[in-house]
């Protein structure tokens, strides 16, 4: 074969050969179609997830921002109903809020919808517990110099009466603990009600009348389920009636109300979240841990190792706010035994008329701890540590041997670093710094 001569290929072998290559050519078009589809859809499902999370992001944060607007303001919107403001920019949203009262403390709601999602959040509101000027207690004046004893110990500024401090011996014992420089010490006032004149109002006959106003009636029960009840506060106020006065082995979480007739008996094996209790009496078993408000007439106790965690609440409130009744004429009492800790507030608004004829006293034994507020218009005989601040009438300490008037054996009261992110409720505090409690659900 000459060099020059040209290698020719069968007529068949060239069309099958021409068949491949269009073949091959789209099968090519094909897969580089499919691969820009599918850069294409990934691009707008990219994308779409991306804006579909900045959106989400935005409704979170203007649901914050109701949040941060009803803590600016301080108002009270309706009860019953939400109240709007509407948000600036592309998508103008409509931001529902709400501030209402959960016990002793405001309940603030927000809520953002956006086609089919909502977003919503709710808490308990309050102030900061300390200002620069805040002190660690204020003892009404009355004519009664303040006796600290054994192993007591004052750290911060205070507020006594103008008949000053002194350090005593008792039971043939001298003073052994820290003593109160004289720059902490300032002079107090003549009532409690000219620092907390909004407190006044509250009564048990005031507290269940609003529940029960602003209560769907189908949802009060007689009587406790077998397990366990959970109720959002996103939903209407759930009402348990217990007629024989005891909690034992049921867990209650959420916007939940508990009634008794009289005693009140909450075993250690509950679990209890965020609810109300009210109740003429009210006992917590040993080792009992839970984060609870309790309203009572006559008498609440904490036996010993019980924990009532942030923000819990006791409350002993007068029946009504007109004259006594036979249920008021008694002495009232709290007991928070050895080891036992309560994180929140202690309160009484009984007046001062009352604690002449009857004894309105709190005793906090040793090793026992209150961390927070403590506003007590009678005695208080305090063994163990109030980490926070007191505002009380006198401090009284018994023994079998003798009764000292405003008297303080072996006690602390302290204002420590853990109090500092601490709130309580607004009317409470000097301090404008407005924030949540705790978070709902």
């Amino acid at each position: 074969m000459n060099k020059s001569e040209s290698i020719s290929f069968p007529e068949n072998l060239k069309g099958k050969l021409k068949a491949y290559s269009l073949n091959y050519t789209i099968l090519l078009f094909v897969l580089f179609i499919c691969i820009l589809s599918s850069f294409i859809l990934y691009n707008y499902f990219y994308n779409t997830r991306q804006n579909m999370r900045v959106r989400q992001l935005e409704l979170v944060n203007h649901c914050k921002s109701g949040l941060e607007f009803l803590l600016a303001t301080k108002s009270i919107v309706s009860l019953q109903d939400f109240d709007s403001i509407l948000t600036v920019g592309k998508v103008k949203d409509s931001i529902h809020i709400q501030s209402s009262n959960w016990g002793g403390f405001t309940l603030l709601k927000s809520q953002v919808d956006w086609k089919n999602q909502s977003i919503k959040k709710a808490g308990l509101a309050g102030n900061l517990i300390f200002s620069d000027s805040s002190v660690v207690l204020n003892l009404i004046d009355k004519s009664r110099p303040l006796s600290l004893c054994l192993n007591t110990n004052i750290t911060g500024h205070i507020s006594i009466p103008r008949a000053g401090l002194k350090y005593e011996m008792i039971n043939g014992e001298n003073f052994s603990g820290q003593m109160v420089s004289e720059k902490q010490i300032r002079y107090s006032i003549d009532t409690l009600a000219e620092l907390f004149p909004f407190y006044d109002s509250l009564s048990i006959t005031s507290l269940t009348d609003k529940l029960m106003e602003h209560t769907e009636r189908n949802l009060i029960e007689y009587g406790l389920p077998v397990d366990s009840v959970y109720n959002s506060f996103w939903n209407a106020t759930k009402v348990l009636y217990v007629q024989d006065g005891l909690l034992s082995s049921h867990y209650l979480s959420g916007q939940i109300v508990v009634f008794a007739d009289s005693l009140l008996i909450i075993s250690s094996d509950c679990k209890l979240n965020d609810v109300l209790l009210i109740a003429k009496d009210i006992l917590f078993e040993e080792g009992f841990s839970g984060r609870i408000q309790c309203f009572a007439t006559h008498k609440v106790e904490l036996q010993k190792d019980v924990k009532l965690l942030f923000p819990s609440g006791i409350f002993i409130v007068q029946h009504n706010h007109t004259e006594h009744d036979s249920l008021d004429m008694i002495d009232k009492n709290i007991i928070i035994a050895t080891g036992a800790v309560l994180e929140g507030i202690v309160y009484s608004n009984y007046p001062e008329s009352y604690n002449k004829q009857f004894d309105l006293k709190l005793s906090v034994k040793e090793m026992a701890k209150v961390k927070g507020l403590v506003v007590w218009p009678g005695s208080i005989d305090l063994n163990g540590e109030i980490n926070g601040q007191v505002h009380t009438y006198e401090f009284n300490h018994r023994t079998p041997t003798g009764y000292y008037r405003n008297y303080i054996v072996n006690g602390r009261i302290n204002r420590s670093d853990e109090l500092t992110g601490h709130f309580i409720p607004g009317c409470f505090s000097d301090n404008n710094t407005g924030g949540i409690l705790s978070w709902l659900y």
